[in-house]
């Protein structure tokens, strides 16, 4: 396995945040040409080895950045077997190299679309596209470096009896020591257990001393890694190391329902049915729009309920590649198919057991699989591929996803009898625009996050940025809140968060008719603002569509509005 795969889950997010960013589909080989990254239409096109004398072989080789503005007409393009592809002159890229100690570990590109003004955007933002392709790539070969530290931090945390867990800037658990793995399973990040409110916070820290409770008192240490990066290494003292006695101080439900953000009538519902729902062991179904937490509630649901001391395991249904899904999800024999391990390996299901398994993206199932996830419903025991033996699993199945399962099944892409098995227990998350009045917390809380990753020091937030945080309909939810304030951080150079640092769509529809000097209610303008364009456009179906695409939101949306605003 190359050192790429290796860190996987890392750059799978971080490509898919910078592709989202950049509206440009991103796709990454590793040194052997292989393409295990990509979004959009590669995501499609993963597991493909591409031919040494694609671009991307060439800038491996010569280890430099390359734009193809003219394929087909380009010299490397004159020993290239995919020249003959009819898709092949239709898309410009820009390549660069991810170099690390010397060696070139792979290629990032960001690839234009068929359409003309896709590839004209990207010929006339090359200047600015390189540079941000050129800060990925480094950024890659950082994770790659300090992947190989940490490794070494291992190996001599693997002979300690010490509970020492080491995390990144914002305490997301990388190594872990076996006694902490004993006792603290399935924590992601360190602030799943120590709350928030107990830590001093800032750059400046070296070395810090916090007691939690009456059984854990912790130790912080700051390791610088380069520049203004650090790793951090935290040391528990635990006096109770029972983690099955009754009243265990180890499990605090406050401290993972306080990660639900919010104060709306809403969200103190859902904390209520989360709450709930993780005393039963019933398959659940978390539906909501992209952006609004799935993962995370699936989370909450495992660390709260009586399997959080076992295994929490994540799988993607679109982004393993479809000819790997069956072999990764039930596992195989030893030689079941060529180049399969000697030894086997087992499912992801299996390393489950006992735990919880997180569906995420369901809906995307492949329909060959959906039977095989039906029937391991329905007995609870797999059989890996090239075996004949069924192992009995005891697995709780929480999936997620924001598609319409109702019109798939109707369309014949989802069994009807596999939503009926998995939508046992139903959790439907709230758009964000149905939550405003959580907007200014949220904003709050990502303003922390991100002062202490970029060390700003934010304080305030000028009143016409929380109007047009408010006003804006957030069609990617808390993920584009995030985003936002990412982005609105690192542009504001004083201590209080501006207009001016926000993205220039959030402040130009958040300012369609609004006049900033009315002291008027967010509820007001929306309900005027509908009136306006009933008013103008009329009150038919056609009309309401021609409304909804002016205000930038949904059909089913502005009927939500309509009603609630009694029209």
């Amino acid at each position: 396995m190359g050192i790429l795969t290796s860190i996987y889950s890392r750059l799978f997010k971080y490509i898919e945040a910078t592709a989202e960013m950049i509206d440009f589909d991103i796709y990454i080989v590793d040194n052997k040409l292989l393409r295990i990254i990509g979004t959009g239409i590669y995501s499609k096109m993963l597991g493909i080895v591409l031919h040494k004398n694609t671009s991307n072989g060439w800038v491996l080789k010569n280890m430099k950045p390359l734009f193809m503005f003219n394929p087909l007409e380009n010299e490397i393009c004159e020993e290239c077997p995919m020249k003959k592809s009819e898709n092949c002159g239709k898309e410009y890229s820009i390549h660069m190299p991810i170099i690390s100690n010397g060696k070139c570990l792979g290629v990032v590109t960001i690839s234009s679309t068929y359409e003309d003004a896709s590839k004209k955007r990207i010929v006339r933002e090359k200047d600015k596209l390189l540079q941000f392709i050129a800060v990925t790539a480094e950024a890659i070969a950082e994770f790659v470096e300090n992947e190989i530290k940490l490794a070494n931090y291992e190996k001599l945390l693997s002979f300690s009896e010490e509970a020492i867990i080491i995390t990144d800037k914002e305490g997301n658990i990388i190594r872990m020591t076996d006694v902490v793995k004993k006792n603290f399973q399935n924590f992601h990040n360190i602030y799943d257990l120590i709350s928030k409110s107990k830590v001093s916070y800032g750059d400046d820290f070296q070395k810090s001393t916090f007691k939690i409770n009456n059984s854990l008192c912790v130790n912080r240490v700051k390791v610088n890694l380069n520049g203004n990066d650090y790793n951090q290494i935290f040391f528990l003292q635990m006096e109770n190391k029972n983690k099955n006695e009754e009243n265990n101080g180890f499990i605090d439900k406050e401290i993972f329902l306080g990660k639900i953000i919010g104060k709306s009538e809403t969200i103190e519902e859902l904390r209520k049915v989360v709450l709930h729902v993780a005393k039963y062991n019933s398959n659940c179904l978390i539906l909501g729009e992209s952006g609004t937490g799935k993962e995370m509630f699936a989370k909450l649901i495992h660390n709260i309920s009586d399997r959080r001391d076992n295994p929490f395991i994540p799988i993607n249904c679109a982004a393993i590649p479809d000819h790997l899904i069956e072999s990764e999800i039930f596992g195989y024999e030893a030689g079941a198919f060529t180049g399969a391990s000697k030894k086997g390996k087992k499912g992801l299901f299996e390393v489950a057991n006992n735990g919880t398994i997180f569906l995420d993206e369901i809906g995307d199932m492949p329909i060959y699989l959906q039977p095989k996830l039906l029937r391991v419903l329905e007995t609870g025991k797999i059989t890996r591929i090239g075996g004949t033996k069924e192992i009995q699993l005891d697995v709780r199945f929480v999936a997620a996803t924001n598609k319409n399962l109702s019109e798939k099944m109707k369309n014949g892409q989802f069994r009807d009898d596999l939503y009926y098995r998995l939508c046992v227990i139903p959790l439907n998350l709230p758009a964000l625009r149905e939550r405003t009045e959580d907007i200014i917390e949220l904003t709050r809380y990502f303003i922390d996050k991100y002062n202490n990753k970029f060390n700003k020091n934010i304080k305030n937030i000028e009143n016409r940025v929380k109007k047009n945080l408010l006003i804006y309909d957030w069609p990617g939810n808390v993920r584009e809140l995030e985003n936002v304030i990412e982005y609105a951080i690192t542009m504001e150079k004083t201590d209080t968060l501006t207009a001016s640092s926000l993205p220039l769509n959030i402040n130009y529809n958040s300012n369609i008719g609004f006049d900033s000097a009315q002291e008027i209610s967010i509820n007001d303008f929306k309900k005027q603002n509908i009136a306006n364009l009933i008013e103008k456009y009329g009150n038919t179906v056609k009309s309401k569509t021609i409304i909804s695409k002016e205000l930038g939101i949904s059909l089913s949306t502005l009927y939500r509005y309509l009603k609630k605003y009694e029209f």
